[in-house]
């Protein structure tokens, strides 16, 4: 999670947007795809476009890739050091996107079409290449990134601990359907 969004006692790194955004991304030491294995060892490595989206502009670059040997799709980079979350080996969204759009939720309830709709005419005022993505998609990208957040002990107590006997919510900001609960996100109920 973001540095704002983190309790002092956690150990964690963030990591800044690369700047400038590379033309290419190399397939790096440990690819991995979206169900989790690793590249066919013979598989050769495939060179294929690529945008990055950013909160002001996408841009259009390319990525290195291996065929997965579990699946049909195809391994990727992580890409987390440099600030971005490589959804789909196509697609790519930076962390400063993405924890902005926690940072607006979190702090004055932005819905996402909202937001969306907000970087929307930012790509517009920065002539973007390529514009971005609509509702659904803004939304499963956003809780895919959600899945892979290291969320350990969100909620503390400096008298009670991690695990406080009784839990007082001022509202909830993060409602979400139920097909987004997973062992790691569920509702704070």
């Amino acid at each position: 999670p973001p540095r704002w969004a983190r309790l002092a006692r956690d150990d964690l790194t963030s990591y800044a947007l690369v700047d400038p955004i590379p033309s290419r991304f190399g397939i790096g030491d440990h690819p991995r795809c979206a169900c989790g294995g690793a590249p066919k060892a013979s598989a050769p490595v495939e060179d294929k476009d690529c945008i990055v989206f950013t909160s002001s502009r996408a841009y259009r670059t390319r990525i290195e890739v291996r065929r997965c040997g579990s699946c049909r799709r195809c391994c990727g980079p992580d890409l987390r050091e440099l600030g971005l979350f490589n959804y789909n080996n196509s697609r790519v969204y930076s962390h400063e996107l993405l924890d902005s759009f926690t940072s607006c939720m979190a702090n004055f309830e932005a819905p996402f079409h909202g937001f969306r709709k907000h970087v929307c005419n930012t790509y517009e005022e920065h002539q973007s290449p390529v514009p971005f993505v609509s509702d659904t998609t803004w939304r499963a990208v956003w809780f895919s990134f959600l899945r892979v957040q290291q969320l350990i002990n969100s909620f503390a107590c400096s008298k009670c601990g991690d695990c406080p006997e009784v839990l007082i919510f001022d509202g909830v900001t993060a409602g979400f359907a139920v097909e987004h609960c997973t062992g790691t996100l569920r509702p704070p109920t």
